[in-house]
């Protein structure tokens, strides 16, 4: 299946949660906390910001390192031309040695290189083109800025949005810092929290639950 865009993408998430209660027998309506990650952050922020979600009973969001969109035409044409050569490169080049150049990058530089290389295992099951496509179909020169749109967004028991980030990513710490989210900063990790402090992120994920969210019960 082909993403076109943003809205296509988030008409999939919430297809695909909807299915996932029903395969697993849950209520239509049962409380949902939705967490997602880079991409899959902007996603959801996204599907927010536009009430493509609202099938869905959300309590609660956690956006681990997103990205509220750019700032300037310039700042676009420039991560459209950085992500249309990524794409290229995943179209025309072994997948895992793409991803190996990939996870070189700044914003992954407190990544270890077992870390490292468990990542690039870990993708290098995905078919390259799917990704070229996916990362042109979403990528951030397209997006909208979307930060004021989550800083009014609130949930059940006026639960507000929580963003997490890592103490060495540099760049989505301010991002955090200046948003005027509720936000944490989790210690000796980087842009990829949940590779690097999996335990540390796992702890503020239930804290966010069982203190925010009324689920009706404590999460074992």
């Amino acid at each position: 299946m082909t993403c076109t865009g943003f809205d296509d993408a988030c008409q999939m998430i919430e297809r695909s949660l909807r299915h996932a209660l029903k395969t697993n027998d849950e209520p239509v309506d049962a409380p949902l906390v939705l967490v997602g990650y880079s991409l899959g952050a902007r996603l959801l922020m996204y599907g927010l910001s536009t009430s493509q979600f609202a099938p869905l009973n959300l309590v609660g969001c956690v956006i681990e390192g997103g990205n509220f969109g750019l700032q300037s035409d310039e700042l676009r044409k420039k991560r459209y031309k950085a992500d249309k050569r990524w794409a290229k490169r995943f179209e025309s080049e072994p997948i895992a040695q793409v991803l190996g150049d990939w996870y070189q990058q700044d914003v992954f530089s407190s990544l270890n290189n077992e870390q490292r290389q468990y990542l690039v295992t870990k993708r290098s099951g995905n078919l390259g083109s799917a990704l070229a496509n996916m990362l042109m179909a979403t990528s951030l020169s397209k997006q909208p800025d979307l930060l004021e749109s989550i800083q009014a967004l609130r949930f059940k028991q006026d639960t507000t949005v929580l963003y997490l980030c890592g103490e060495h990513d540099t760049k989505f710490r301010t991002l955090a810092e200046h948003s005027q989210l509720n936000y944490q900063v989790l210690g000796n990790a980087g842009h990829n929290v949940h590779v690097e402090q999996p335990e540390q992120l796992a702890i503020r994920l239930k804290n966010y639950i069982e203190q925010n969210v009324a689920l009706g019960g404590t999460i074992n």
